[in-house]
């Protein structure tokens, strides 16, 4: 049975608390159109940010393959020319370091090159990778104030870490699994989207973690429900965001 959970419940005052976060879970690749499973709505953490990740790697690519990476547009000729020159000097400090070593030296080809001041020209240049995607981390504390606090905390920790896990693909089989639900995270602002913060692509938790010791040591309520409970979250998004997304509000 879906579940709609709010903390605090001053949330549901919007002049009270305009800004929120809403979680919202779907089985896996379902319609974006389609209704959540579960909702929950909680107060806006302490740390918002948005991190983005572009990978690139540094590569030597030599007098070779600098030739080869420019598609023929530059000197051929050269860049043939200045390979060969490179090669020639390399012979020479080949030698020289040879001699050097029998005389009771330690001395390399590239040390003596360098000295020289004839230093190869590497090529460096940096080779796009790919994007990685985007990762969060939350972290939410929970006081129950009142036993109907202690329900809706107690169930929404249960909601959370019920919807990251998955149940067996098949009832009455373990041989496979299935898929833990998506979760389409926002911020709110007045129960629209906050225009000024990023959204978010469907996304994943990734960990959970929930500490009922926060505060440095145990603590409960007359009910026997844990005076504070901290629980940090972090998760991932599972599709791309690209360019033209920014320009969409991601």
């Amino acid at each position: 049975m879906a579940q709609n959970l709010i903390y605090p419940a001053s949330l549901s005052d919007v002049n009270q608390n305009p800004a929120w976060m809403e979680f919202q879970f779907y089985e896996r690749k379902s319609p974006r159109s389609s209704p959540p499973d579960d909702t929950i709505s909680l107060y806006m953490p302490e740390s918002v940010a948005q991190p983005s990740t572009v990978s690139w790697d540094t590569e030597r690519f030599g007098f070779v393959g600098n030739a080869i990476a420019g598609g023929g547009n530059g000197d051929i000729m050269g860049t043939v020319a200045g390979g060969l020159d490179v090669a020639y000097e390399r012979s020479s400090a080949n030698l020289q370091a040879a001699l050097a070593n029998r005389l009771g030296g330690r001395l390399s080809a590239e040390s003596i090159m360098s000295a020289q001041g004839k230093v190869p020209n590497p090529y460096l240049t940096m080779l796009f990778r790919g994007v990685d995607f985007r990762t969060y981390s939350f972290s939410f504390k929970f006081f129950p104030y009142t036993e109907k606090d202690s329900d809706v905390i107690h169930n929404i920790i249960k909601t959370l870490r019920g919807n990251s896990l998955p149940d067996y693909a098949a009832e009455g089989s373990s041989t496979f699994l299935g898929y833990p639900k998506e979760v389409e995270v926002a911020y709110k602002w007045k129960s629209k989207d906050n225009p000024y913060l990023h959204k978010f692509k469907r996304s994943v938790i990734t960990a959970i973690d929930v500490d009922y010791t926060p505060q440095g040591m145990f603590a409960v309520m007359r009910n026997g429900m844990p005076a504070c409970i901290q629980v940090n979250l972090k998760l991932s998004e599972v599709e791309l965001v690209m360019r033209k997304d920014v320009a969409e509000g991601y």
